[in-house]
């Protein structure tokens, strides 16, 4: 289905979240939100797509809508940087693929750029866990 203006918040999320979902690597788990009670590792956590103003595409008469989508990645500090980059790598890859950008393209939405944020180590309560972000940005013909 192709995103509308009033449905592209939710499709840019349910669409990207449906190809990171589909192609993760095996062991980890695909999040909306960062659990408040017993995180389990490794894990991606993608959040609510950001739409900025729209403008009107001269040659069509459509509105072009540009998004930003951040993904977090997290691991137990045990796994190390290393599979923090895996998983980045892992995503980039499935969103670059060929097929599953003809299936964001039959949606109207175009990735234009994946910015990494790197790595680093955070405390969350007794542990360390090692973290990495994603921003993925694009463009929505609507």
């Amino acid at each position: 289905m192709a995103v509308t203006e009033s449905t592209a918040r939710v499709e840019v999320f349910q669409n990207i979240y449906s190809i990171i979902n589909t192609n993760k690597l095996t062991g980890t788990t695909v999040l909306a939100t960062f659990p408040e009670k017993s995180p389990t590792f490794p894990c991606y956590v993608l959040e609510s797509a950001s739409i900025s103003n729209s403008s009107l595409a001269i040659d069509t008469g459509s509105r072009e809508l540009n998004y930003d989508v951040n993904l977090f990645v997290y691991c137990d500090a045990r796994d190390g940087m290393q599979k923090i980059d895996q998983m980045k790598d892992n995503v980039i890859n499935s969103l670059r693929d060929s097929t599953n950008i003809a299936t964001l393209k039959s949606a109207n939405i175009s990735i234009l750029n994946i910015d990494d944020d790197g790595v680093r180590q955070d405390q969350y309560n007794d542990m360390k866990i090692n973290s990495g972000q994603l921003t993925i940005s694009g463009v929505l013909l609507v």
